[in-house]
């Protein structure tokens, strides 16, 4: 899935973030409070409303104000990510006379699709690998599929997750890395989705 506009989005707020954290401590500056600021930074992404929680890798962060993205220290622009949700469906197909978005009856049957018709980020040149899963202490349907894409950047490396959620929606988790950082990064990843708790199907938009 194009991934983009969400990463627009995610840098401006970011910036919006930052622009409020500088105010703060410019604030207790002024104040004459000798103590640090904290940057904010956790460990943990979340989504707290459907019971989300997720451990990052050594070196990545996310931040308050924004706790459904993370990246990683240093390296924001390459390696990053998101939890966010999205609607199950793709294309079009017409049923009596009328254009409708396509329905899939499960995750692996989506992701498929996705495969099949490269709409993933960039250009897909290869699927290293995918397999259907359970996830969370409701035991999800999802599936995971972990491919190699070519951006306007360059080649990258994503890791990427499909939860299957209430009412047709999907609970989309993944990681982006270039090309020098795959092997790095997969030695970490599956400690990661060991990680991955979900209390119930709750789609929050």
């Amino acid at each position: 899935m194009d991934l983009s506009k969400d990463r627009k989005m995610s840098q401006l707020l970011k910036a919006i973030g930052c622009f409020v954290v500088s105010a703060v401590v410019a604030l207790v500056a002024g104040c004459g409070d000798s103590g640090s600021v904290k940057s904010g930074a956790l460990n943990e992404t979340k989504i707290p409303e459907c019971g989300f929680y997720m451990n990052l890798p050594p070196g990545w962060v996310t931040e308050e104000y924004r706790v459904n993205e993370y990246y990683k220290r240093g390296d924001e622009e390459q390696s990053w990510g998101m939890a966010k949700f999205c609607p199950m469906s793709g294309g079009l197909t017409r049923q009596n006379g009328k254009f409708k978005s396509r329905k899939f009856e499960d995750v692996s049957e989506f992701v498929r699709y996705l495969i099949e018709e490269d709409k993933f980020q960039g250009t897909l040149e290869e699927v290293i690998s995918q397999r259907p899963m359970k996830i969370g202490e409701i035991q999800a349907d999802a599936h995971q599929v972990i491919y190699r894409a070519r951006i306007d950047a360059g080649i990258v490396y994503v890791f990427d997750i499909y939860i299957e959620m209430e009412g047709g929606e999907l609970l989309q988790v993944f990681f982006q890395v270039p090309g020098n950082k795959y092997q790095e990064f997969s030695a970490q990843y599956p400690a990661v989705v060991k990680s991955i708790r979900l209390a119930e199907k709750k789609v929050v938009w």
